[in-house]
């Protein structure tokens, strides 16, 4: 449950089988360059998935190292303070009955960004721990840290948090050591709560506008060109679900079909390795910007503004980065008890996000893989470093009175 390489194999297979069924007149007939790539992707991820799967066996912790709520106490009183400060809770505005774009959120500038991507981590980490002590208190400190995206409203990320708490708790089960029907009943639930969990998801981005009550579901329909081969008998709250899973590779074969800028340079290829809140500080802003079949329909993988600037070659070294990331993060944590299995789910976020836009540039996916880099130096190097000197002045000493 755990393998992101496995996990990133599967999710191309499905997103190809779903633009195979050409629900939507989005599903353009995608070029034999294009599958080869996909496929290309499929393969490779699933070798690194068996190279490196002994690595991500689930292990309960033995002692609980979360003693006290102070992280949890810190985060909610950030969040009451990230709101005050905008004086504006989308949530209410939908349950109003309003849009919740009626006012842009950015909250406390530069802590509102630090303390979103922390959340990720933290709130894995508190599922994991849940999930080897089964402690009330957890649930609680888990409720009030995923809080702030339920108050923005923030549908993304709070099926993000979700999807890998519900992975974590999967994890935690020794499916082999259960009889036939209980891993038949387990992947029941898996379905029908997969099928839940969408359909709240479309409910959600239908009343989000403020226009729309929350079984229609014409606007998407519309945005996403959905045809009459949607079979009649699927709700139609799941055409977010479908147009979201298929939308960013129509626009990347859409780019692919439009070829290379002529205009691009080396720059426009580095870009695509530099996170956001970084690039977008320096002299040379890049210019690359990949075309959209609908404007309001924005993704287009991680890897259509790389082609756009450098080609097939470009993609393949997006790919190929973005799995030496995961790599290296699995190999630094995976003997790392405590945060091993947060660590995991944050680098699943990172590498499932490149369906829908590059981890490598987007803000929270970049922000997270640097918090886990960080981290592992400062454990690992800064306070061995720091505390060798007091080990060595408590041995002296010990030696003194010895003698």
């Amino acid at each position: 449950m755990l393998n992101v390489f496995y996990l990133y194999s599967v999710m191309w297979a499905i997103i190809l089988l779903l633009y195979s069924l050409g629900w939507s007149d989005l599903c353009m007939p995608l070029s034999g360059d294009t599958i080869v790539f996909v496929l290309l992707m499929i393969g490779c991820s699933a070798l690194f998935g068996f190279i490196f799967k002994k690595k991500f066996k689930f292990r309960k912790l033995n002692k609980n190292p979360h003693k006290k709520p102070i992280i949890t106490i810190l985060l909610f009183i950030f969040y009451i303070l990230d709101l005050l400060y905008e004086q504006y809770v989308p949530i209410f505005n939908v349950f109003r009955g309003n849009s919740m774009y009626e006012k842009a959120f950015y909250g406390i500038p530069m802590f509102h960004f630090l303390v979103s991507g922390f959340t990720f981590i933290y709130c894995f980490y508190l599922a994991y721990l849940f999930a080897c002590f089964k402690k009330g208190s957890l649930i609680i400190e888990y409720l009030v840290s995923i809080s702030l995206f339920v108050f923005l409203f923030q549908r993304q990320n709070i099926m993000i948090v979700v999807l890998g708490t519900v992975l974590i708790l999967l994890s935690s089960i020794k499916i082999r050591n259960l009889s036939a029907l209980k891993k038949l009943l387990c992947l029941t639930v898996i379905v029908v709560f997969s099928f839940i969990l969408l359909y709240i998801f479309g409910i959600m981005g239908n009343v989000r506008y403020g226009i729309w009550d929350s079984n229609d579901s014409s606007m998407i329909i519309a945005v996403g060109k959905i045809n009459d081969q949607f079979p009649n008998f699927i709700p139609k709250p799941y055409a977010w679900a479908y147009i979201y899973a298929v939308s960013p590779l129509a626009n990347l074969q859409h780019n692919i079909n439009i070829g290379i800028d002529k205009s691009a340079t080396v720059y426009d290829f580095i870009w695509q390795f530099l996170p956001n809140f970084f690039s977008k500080r320096l002299p040379y802003q890049s210019v690359i910007q990949s075309e959209l079949i609908v404007p309001s329909l924005t993704v287009s993988t991680a890897y259509s503004d790389v082609f756009r600037s450098s080609g097939f070659f470009g993609m393949l070294s997006v790919y190929f980065a973005q799995t030496a990331i995961v790599a290296i993060v699995v190999q630094l944590y995976h003997r790392n008890g405590k945060y091993r299995v947060s660590a995991y789910l944050s680098v699943i976020y990172f590498y499932l996000l490149s369906f829908f836009s590059n981890p490598m540039i987007y803000d929270i996916t970049s922000l997270i893989v640097i918090y886990l880099l960080l981290y592992y130096i400062i454990d690992n190097f800064l306070l061995t470093f720091l505390y060798l000197p007091i080990c060595k002045r408590q041995l002296s000493a010990k030696g003194r009175n010895a003698k």
